[in-house]
């Protein structure tokens, strides 16, 4: 086996360990990213009907739902103006946060055991044991939220073994 490997020049074996490397990100990304960006753009051109048995009825309408919120709808761009500097303000605090938590979490200060432990304490208590007792309890449901027609639509588009 090692006979055939060693013919190969030493550029095509990175190559095809460097293509080895990073297929599970493209069969990845073909799986998981494809069809709903596809998605995206069909529902974007379309006129959108829910019907009662759990259904979409698609309609084409162009580019009539992008004048609509572009042109027609007055709040849209107020709003996603707010909303982008919003993101300018917040992005750079919190980039600069998480650098300081990442230099306290591997810096050697006097309690730093005990500051990595407050920091992943909420990690350890959302896993196992306390978490099913939580959910036993039914301290994390809502009343009313399994009846929502939301909720019951996307129960209805997930395989069985999922929504369950």
């Amino acid at each position: 086996m090692k006979k055939w490997i060693s013919k190969i020049s030493y550029q095509k074996r990175r190559a095809i360990f460097s293509f080895l490397f990073v297929l599970p990100w493209i069969v990845g990304f073909v799986l998981f990213s494809l069809k709903p960006i596809y998605d995206l753009f069909t529902y974007s051109f379309s006129r959108t009907h829910f019907l009662p048995d759990a259904s979409i009825q698609l309609d084409y309408v162009g580019l009539g739902n992008y004048d609509t919120i572009l042109i027609t709808e007055t709040t849209f761009i107020t709003n996603l103006l707010d909303y982008l500097s919003q993101i300018a303000l917040m992005l750079p605090a919190i980039v600069v946060f998480g650098l300081l938590i990442a230099l306290l979490l591997n810096s050697s200060i006097p309690c730093r055991r005990l500051f990595r432990v407050l920091f992943f304490l909420p990690v350890v208590l959302i896993q196992g044991t306390l978490l099913s007792t939580i959910r036993e309890l039914n301290a994390m449901s809502i009343a009313g939220v399994d009846a929502m027609f939301v909720f019951t639509f996307i129960r209805n588009q997930l395989p069985e073994w999922l929504s369950n």
